[in-house]
């Protein structure tokens, strides 16, 4: 996954960001690891969002047609490269 970045520029409080580091360090990991994590669970979660959004669209547009295993099968050997 390839992170982006960007310069935040805001006032902190330094004895949250020292509480918040400690407990990041307690859990094992560093505050920056910390937020890269809340980062891609966010991404994530979008993600699914636009996954379910698909989904619940072709649920939308069903015409009914149903494959067996062979024939997803087939299709996924017309897949490979």
């Amino acid at each position: 996954m390839v992170m982006s970045s960007a310069i935040i520029n805001v006032p902190v409080d330094m004895d949250v960001l020292y509480d918040a580091e400690r407990d990041s360090r307690d859990s094992g990991v560093t505050l920056v690891e910390r937020l890269q994590n809340v980062i891609a669970e966010w991404a994530q979660a979008r993600e699914d969002a636009d996954d379910l959004a698909a989904l619940q669209d072709a649920m939308a547009h069903d015409d009914g047609t149903r494959y067996s295993a062979d024939d997803v099968d087939r299709m996924l050997d017309g897949m490979e490269a």
